[in-house]
């Protein structure tokens, strides 16, 4: 338990658990939560091995311990393999993962992996812009009258956020600032999210220097930032959080314009294009669309 505890020194790395054979298997898979915090710096495929070996221990669990098979054991793998998948930025896994644990586990019920799996859901599908799908996925009585304190807190926070995303992108910043914000419910919250020109609640070495680029394109000084985007770049990169490494590669060819070289940022963004396109990401696919446009409308249409 011990192990769960944040650590006191904040330049120190969280403990992980090393297996023992009377170790519980979800001590090992709640590793993978301190695994996908970026400011840890550890790659994905870290937390794909804890879940490895969370499986393998829960076989030898219940054989030796005589452990009956619970339902909400065999979904937890899921519900967290749905979350670094989506980290990772392959949502399409990530969906199937997520449609395993639905299938197993019943409507109104407390389990928590459920209402897990649901709340990523609705806010990939407020991503996307059906904000009334999600919104309206999350206020079914099946899903929110048998949770708990916690899962209604997390519950809570997800429409919230799902609010103030909608409220943001359509420009309403009076609307944010004078209703919504008053009314944000406890819990993590990163105002960046929301608002470029403000200080990160905790700031990473991917996404915080993307916010930086994209407040600097935004007063036409997107090439004064070129260090802080090479820096996303690369630790998206190691970090394998792909879908972030996506949106470098589209920033870097934006501001690659900036610097007269149309055909390469053209030649970079041909090369992503199939991942963007088959990917679910709607804004990405159409920022990438317009520079991948711009890029060929500058470079002449000559190779």
């Amino acid at each position: 338990m011990l192990h769960r505890l944040p650590p006191t020194d904040s330049e120190r790395k969280p403990a992980l658990n090393e297996l023992q054979p009377d170790l519980h298997p979800l001590e090992v898979l709640f590793d993978v939560k301190k695994l996908l915090d970026p400011r840890n710096n550890q790659p994905l495929s870290a937390a794909f091995v804890k879940i490895i070996q969370a499986n393998g221990l829960y076989d030898h669990w219940l054989e030796t311990q005589n452990a009956p098979l619970l339902n909400e054991d065999q979904c937890a793998h899921h519900a967290v393999q749905s979350v670094v998948w989506d980290a990772m930025g392959c949502s399409k896994l990530a969906r199937i993962e997520e449609s395993i644990v639905m299938a197993f586990t019943l409507r109104g019920s407390e389990d928590h992996n459920r209402i897990t799996v649901l709340l990523n859901n609705a806010y990939q599908k407020a991503r996307q812009g059906a904000y009334s799908v999600a919104l309206g996925m999350l206020l079914e009585p099946h899903v929110w009258c048998g949770l708990s304190l916690n899962d209604y807190t997390a519950w809570a926070q997800e429409i919230w956020h799902i609010l103030s995303m909608r409220a943001t992108r359509r420009g309403q910043a009076r609307l944010f600032r004078e209703f919504l914000l008053p009314r944000r419910p406890p819990g993590d919250y990163n105002p960046r999210l929301y608002v470029l020109d403000v200080v990160s609640a905790s700031p990473t070495k991917i996404r915080d220097p993307l916010y930086e680029v994209i407040q600097m394109r935004h007063r036409d000084q997107a090439t004064s930032c070129i260090e802080q985007l090479l820096k996303a770049l690369w630790h998206s990169e190691f970090l394998t959080r792909y879908g972030d490494y996506r949106t470098s590669v589209i920033l870097l060819a934006d501001v690659s314009m900036e610097f007269n070289m149309p055909k390469r940022s053209r030649r970079i963004l041909e090369e992503l294009m199939p991942q963007i396109i088959n990917g679910d990401d709607l804004e990405q696919r159409a920022f990438a669309c317009l520079t991948l446009a711009r890029s060929m409308i500058a470079s002449g249409g000559s190779t």
